[in-house]
């Protein structure tokens, strides 16, 4: 029993690890791109659900997404910064 649940251990910690490094590869990818060309996008997602009738009804679900892109030509504490 032991050995099954240091298997499961050992397998999930791996699949996981992945996840993290895949993570921490696109955060680096997306803050050098913002420090090279200035250049930074990204997207907020939300999702609420809602009942209709207290008595097992139908579900409402609204789904709000807010893509953005921003470009920052250039930033400089005398002129300031200018995003488009």
């Amino acid at each position: 029993m032991k050995k099954i649940l240091l298997l499961l251990t050992l397998l999930s910690v791996s699949r996981f690890a992945y996840a993290e490094n895949f993570a921490d590869k696109y955060n680096s990818f997306k803050e050098n791109l913002k420090e090279k060309t200035g250049f930074s996008y990204g997207a907020d997602i939300s999702f609420t659900a809602q009942r209709i009738e207290p008595e097992g009804g139908e579900t409402a679900v609204q789904q709000f997404y807010h893509p953005y892109v921003s470009y920052t030509p250039f930033e400089n504490t005398a002129w300031g910064q200018r995003n488009f």
